[in-house]
């Protein structure tokens, strides 16, 4: 049982379905949803509170408007720096592969010859000073926003219960908060679960925010990262996980010649789906409780 676990833990080959943007998943950090049109989710909170019938979506998801909250300001400039510095060294990267004779790669695989690494450790005379330059101060923006979103949350009520959590980091907590808006707005847990494209099988990238999904796939990801029932999520994670093993195969595993039980890979992502839904219903009730704890505080007027 062991050994099988470990295999599923390491196992990861996309499927279809499974994984968010199967065949077209996107860096969450991009400013663009894929079709080359502005996306809107990464805006601030919504500006009304109110949610409908349709799977807990609000009237307004198309139409959000900026909000005067300095956690939204540092989360975008951290966003925008990270998808810059993305692309500067994949610009980079492309000029040395084009320019620099393949006898002097340092293998013949491109992506791994001029990766990160590699190029920031070429001497001078191989890469212009102003290319070190432009990303030595693009990596200073991206950390020193990080700085500002963890200095930020210490003042939102929602940041001392998400510190205590392993695997939470300040950026992760900032981006997830910055998207989600104002948590009480959602009646109930099923409603955030659906606004975070986790209400049916597999991982929903929705319209009105693709880049949430993203954030609650490396947030399930973060959680796998820890020690192996070391507590907190990471042990929901694993019982998820023998869980699954018990369950027969479904239909496309079967298809796939996995008769008895799914494919690693699949049983990997229905615990993380699983794992990642647990912490958002505990973070729905402790938004809840920081409510009411707030409304029992308030003078009588």
């Amino acid at each position: 049982m062991k050994n099988l676990l470990d295999h599923i833990e390491k196992e990861v080959l996309p499927e279809e379905g499974h994984l968010p943007g199967d065949n077209h998943r996107k860096p969450a950090p991009s400013a663009n949803n894929g079709g080359g049109q502005e996306r809107n989710d990464n805006q601030g909170p919504l500006a009304s509170p109110e949610i409908d019938g349709e799977g807990g979506h609000t009237a307004c998801d198309a139409h959000r408007t900026s909000a005067p909250s300095l956690l939204n300001i540092y989360v975008q400039t951290y966003e925008q720096a990270q998808k810059m510095r993305m692309e500067t060294m994949n610009r980079i990267r492309c000029w040395l592969r084009d320019t620099k004779p393949k006898e002097e790669w340092p293998c013949q695989d491109a992506e791994k010859s001029f990766n990160d690494a590699y190029i920031l450790s070429l001497p001078v005379g191989e890469i212009p000073n102003d290319l070190r330059l432009m990303m030595a101060q693009i990596e200073t923006l991206e950390k020193e926003s990080a700085k500002w979103i963890k200095r930020e949350l210490k003042n939102h009520e929602l940041w001392p219960w998400l510190s205590s959590i392993k695997g939470m980091g300040p950026v992760l907590a900032g981006r997830l908060l910055h998207r989600i808006g104002d948590i009480k707005r959602f009646p109930n847990v099923a409603k955030l679960w659906s606004y975070c494209g986790l209400d049916g099988p597999g991982w929903r990238q929705r319209p009105h925010s693709w880049a949430l999904t993203s954030i609650c796939f490396n947030i399930a990801e973060s959680f796998q990262k820890q020690k192996t029932f070391s507590g907190g999520y990471r042990d929901i994670y694993d019982d998820r996980k023998e869980y699954e093993i018990t369950k027969p195969a479904c239909e496309k595993c079967k298809e796939a010649g996995f008769e008895e039980v799914c494919r690693p890979a699949h049983i990997n992502n229905k615990a993380r789906r699983y794992t990642v839904k647990e912490f958002l219903k505990d973070l729905w009730v402790e938004g809840q409780r920081t409510r009411d704890t707030h409304s029992r505080s308030a003078p009588n007027s």
